[in-house]
């Protein structure tokens, strides 16, 4: 992380501010927040779709009481949906916010619901040690309107 504390303190001596994009463990992603001005919630859109699918809001709750102050609220970007921000951490096995379990519900959600994502993702890869799912977050809710306004305000009053 020295290198992240390096390069914002360069930034901000131009009169900038550092907006960090960060795929990887949910206590990775706290630390190097410590240590810019912004971070993108990358963990969000997992955890919405989750607590849509299942019904389950635990692990989105978890993540409210641990996620940054200085985290900036997204749902859809052009990675697709990742699944890395909220799963165990490859090297370590450091749980997640999600369990392995949960995030086969998760990816299986996605594809049943997008219909294509499993497509775009590539069948090669396992619900384990997949990066992102390659998915619309609209897509990935079925194009199901009022479950897309849901998620929407949990964004629009998730701080951020």
């Amino acid at each position: 992380f020295d290198f992240i504390a390096d390069m914002t303190e360069r930034i901000h001596t131009r009169g900038m501010s550092a907006l960090v994009e960060v795929h990887s463990h949910v206590d990775s992603q706290v630390k190097i927040a410590q240590t810019v001005d912004r971070v993108y919630d990358f963990a969000l859109p997992p955890l919405v779709l989750y607590a849509l699918y299942t019904g389950d809001a635990a692990p989105l709750l978890r993540w409210f009481e641990i996620r940054p102050e200085n985290a900036v609220t997204v749902l859809d970007t052009h990675d697709g949906i990742g699944v890395i921000d909220v799963g165990p951490d490859a090297a370590t096995g450091k749980p997640g916010l999600l369990n392995p379990q949960q995030i086969d519900q998760l990816v299986e959600g996605i594809h049943n619901a997008s219909q294509t994502s499993k497509l775009a993702t590539g069948t090669a890869a396992s619900n384990l040690d997949l990066y992102q799912v390659n998915c619309t977050f609209y897509d990935a809710l079925g194009k199901n309107d009022d479950a897309y306004i849901i998620a929407r305000a949990v964004q629009f009053f998730t701080p951020g």
